[in-house]
C-alpha cells in the first residue's frame, strides 16, 4: 500500500512497518528504511516503479536504526540499486557484518513477529558509505538533516526534510497507535528514549512520518509537543 504523505513523499506500507520514498530533486529518489528481508524489498522496488521511476533513480538509502523491520531489506535493495547507504555509526556494526539486526527488547506481539522474521531469513552484509552525524545535512542541496535520537537503539536517528513545511521521519522514536501518539514497544534505554522525544518536540515540521502507523498531518507539531510534555511530566 502506498500513500502520499506530502507532495514528493510517499509512504510504502509493509505489513505493520513503513518505508518512505522522497523525491529529492534532480531525478533522484531517497528511501528511508527498508522493511524486513522477506518480501519487502520487492515491494519497495515495485513502489519505485509506481512512483514513475526506476531502481537506477534511487540515489540514497537512510536507515533510522538497525532493527530487522527497518534495515532487514537493506542489503537486497542496496545491491539492486547501488544507492549510497547512510546509518549512524552506533547502529552500523550489525548492518555492515550482515548479522541479523537486533529485533528489540520486549515480548510484545510486534517484537515476537520481528524475531520470527529474523530466524527465517538472514540479512546480508551491506557496505555503509556514509556515517550519519548529529545535525548533518545528508545530501548536498537537498536539505534532509539527521538528528541523533538514541534510546530505542543507541544509534537511532530521525530525519527532517524541510521541503513543503517539513516532514519529520521519526522511525521508532515515536509511533502512531490507532491515532494516538506513543512510544515504540521497546527501547534499549528508556531514559534516553524519553529525552529524544523532548528533542524531537523542539523541531519545526508540518507532518510526521512514523515507522509504525499512519502519518500525522493535522496539528502535527502541537500534538508531538503535548505528548512530549506528558512524557516529561510522568517522570516528575
Amino acid at each position: 500500500m502506498s500513500e502520499l504523505v506530502i507532495r514528493g513523499c510517499v509512504r510504502v506500507g509493509l505489513d505493520g512497518v513503513n518505508a518512505y520514498l522522497v523525491d529529492t530533486g534532480g531525478d533522484r529518489l531517497t528511501l528511508i528504511d527498508t522493511g524486513t528481508p522477506i518480501l519487502h524489498p520487492r515491494r519497495i522496488l515495485r513502489a519505485i516503479g509506481a512512483f514513475g521511476r526506476t531502481s537506477d533513480d534511487l540515489g540514497d538509502i537512510l536507515i533510522t536504526h538497525q532493527h530487522i523491520d527497518h534495515a532487514g531489506g537493506l542489503a537486497h535493495i542496496a545491491a539492486a540499486t547501488e544507492a549510497r547507504v547512510h546509518v549512524h555509526p552506533l547502529d552500523a556494526p550489525e548492518i555492515k557484518a550482515g548479522e541479523r539486526p537486533r529485533p528489540g527488547i520486549g515480548r510484545s506481539p510486534i517484537t515476537r513477529l520481528i524475531a520470527r522474521s529474523a530466524r527465517l531469513r538472514p540479512v546480508g552484509p551491506t557496505t555503509v558509505v556514509h556515517y550519519l552525524g548529529d545535525g548533518d545535512e545528508i545530501i548536498d542541496g537537498v536539505g534532509i538533516r539527521s538528528i541523533h535520537t538514541p534510546g530505542h537503539t543507541a544509534g537511532h536517528t530521525v530525519f527532517l526534510w524541510p521541503t513543503h513545511g517539513g516532514v519529520l521521519f521519526v522511525g521508532d522514536a515515536l509511533a502512531n497507535w490507532c491515532g494516538r501518539l506513543g512510544h515504540a514497544p521497546s527501547a534499549e534505554d528508556w531514559v534516553q528514549a524519553t529525552g529524544s522525544i523532548g528533542r524531537i518536540a523542539e523541531l519545526d515540521f508540518r507532518a510526521v512520518a512514523f515507522g509504525h502507523g499512519p502519518p500525522l498531518r493535522d496539528q502535527a507539531v502541537a500534538r508531538v509537543r503535548r505528548f512530549a510534555e506528558a512524557v516529561a511530566g510522568s517522570r516528575l
